[in-house]
């Protein structure tokens, strides 16, 4: 199984469809991650695809220009356009969501993972092992 790694920010507020249980509910999102420098930058675009009860619990949060980071399995879909032709599309099936940037600028919070903010934990307080870092 494959694994792929997303920092960047949501190019568009997450659209939520829920379904006749929460566990068919789906958020979809893009994330839009920038990749070069100087005149080689361009920016990569990625669809993601959240699904269950943790969709719904997070789609809210998910809002254009936050800045993300997405962990998923990247899955290509085939569908057919308007001119009948066939597509192709990769998508991302998202594992897990990190929000960052905002609640550390203001000093609010540490980045919480999806996990930790679906079970109410708090971020573990990373600064009790910087003596330990051994360079």
């Amino acid at each position: 199984m494959s694994f792929v790694t997303i920092a960047g920010r949501l190019g568009r507020d997450a659209d939520l469809r829920q379904g006749d249980e929460p566990s068919k509910s789906v958020v979809n999102f893009s994330v839009a991650e920038d990749v070069g420098y100087g005149d080689r930058k361009r920016t990569q675009w990625w669809s993601c695809a959240l699904w269950g009860k943790r969709a719904e619990s997070i789609a809210a949060y998910l809002t254009k220009g936050t800045p993300v980071t997405v962990v998923g399995n990247p899955e290509l879909r085939e569908y057919d356009k308007r001119d009948g032709s066939k597509g192709h599309e990769l998508t991302v099936r998202v594992i897990d969501v990190t929000m960052q940037g905002r609640g550390q600028e203001r000093g609010a919070e540490q980045p919480q993972t999806l996990a930790e903010k679906s079970q109410g934990k708090a971020p573990a307080d990373k600064g009790e092992f910087d003596d330990e870092i051994p360079f």
